[in-house]
């Protein structure tokens, strides 16, 4: 099935919702870890293959698209915080209004954590 949503939705309105707010809960309590991550995210994908997800993960809201990218799916299925040690550096050099450089790998994780954390330029 393609992906149906459009640039100018608006955010949260794919936000989780019903069955799918009680698996999202799973992971924002830690129970999402090895096979318990595996089920989650195969029962979420079986309703929604195509369907992103808008969710608020450490301060910042994304617009995920679990079934299209790794890093996504571990945001959206994983009861592990992303990347600790770096966010820890990050804040450390942008909290005070630092300057923070994103050259596009992804979907602009770091930049939007930067932001969270107070970056005056990214």
């Amino acid at each position: 099935m393609p992906d149906t949503t459009n640039e100018t939705d608006q955010w949260g309105m794919y936000a989780p919702r019903g069955l799918d707010k009680l698996l999202f809960l799973t992971r924002k309590i830690g129970l999402s870890l090895g096979p318990v991550k595996n089920i989650i995210a195969r029962a979420w994908l079986a309703r929604h293959p195509d369907t992103p997800a808008d969710i608020t993960y450490q301060g910042a809201r994304f617009r995920l698209h679990p079934g299209d990218n790794v890093t996504d799916a571990k945001m959206l299925f994983g009861s592990r915080g992303r990347d600790r040690i770096e966010l820890e550096v990050l804040r450390k050099y942008v909290e005070n209004g630092g300057v923070f450089v994103d050259i596009g790998a992804n979907i602009g994780y770091y930049s939007l954590m930067a932001a969270v954390f107070g970056a005056s330029r990214i």
